[in-house]
């Protein structure tokens, strides 16, 4: 790209003018020959460094889990239980490295109004993320996220009649 005398030659290029002869030797004016790359060479010099390229991060997207996991999430906004609560059985025996399941189902039981369950599938959540192996994955908001919703769903379990259990 550059040669090793290139600050050198630019201390030099510094002193010549425009319509000197130019100093590779072609007899040509500088203007006409050597400026442009003697300038770009300058300002590639002045540039700052590029950052570092951030890395691409693969991942198998072919194995069905993203699917899986949002059909979950579709059916737990058209509040059809049986069915989301199936996917989420199915996100726990196909995927059991990932958190999706305990955390949709739990979703899915505090929607219902069953609190003691959704407390009890919230805290499993919190179990899985807190392995050495998971945490590294999760920001404190998630960890705290988990915590707030057992603390309420505890609560909400408490002040509920007896009727919730029988589900």
């Amino acid at each position: 790209m550059t040669s090793p005398d290139f600050p050198t030659r630019m201390n030099f290029v510094g002193t010549i003018g425009r319509n000197e002869v130019c100093p590779c030797g072609s007899g040509k004016k500088y203007k006409k020959c050597c400026l442009e790359k003697h300038e770009a060479q300058r300002r590639l010099a002045a540039a700052p460094a590029a950052p570092p390229p951030v890395p691409v991060l693969i991942y198998d997207d072919d194995d069905g889990l993203e699917e899986l996991s949002n059909s979950v999430v579709r059916l737990i906004r058209e509040r059809r239980f049986d069915e989301a609560l199936a996917g989420c059985r199915r996100l726990l025996d196909e995927f059991p490295e990932v958190v999706d399941g305990y955390e949709h189902s739990a979703m899915i039981h505090e929607m219902m109004g069953n609190h003691a369950a959704a407390a009890e599938l919230y805290e499993k959540a919190l179990k899985f993320i807190e392995q050495p192996d998971q945490r590294e994955g999760f920001d404190p908001e998630t960890f705290d996220f988990f915590r707030s919703e057992i603390a309420k769903n505890q609560l909400l379990a408490s002040s509920t009649p007896n009727h919730e259990n029988a589900s």
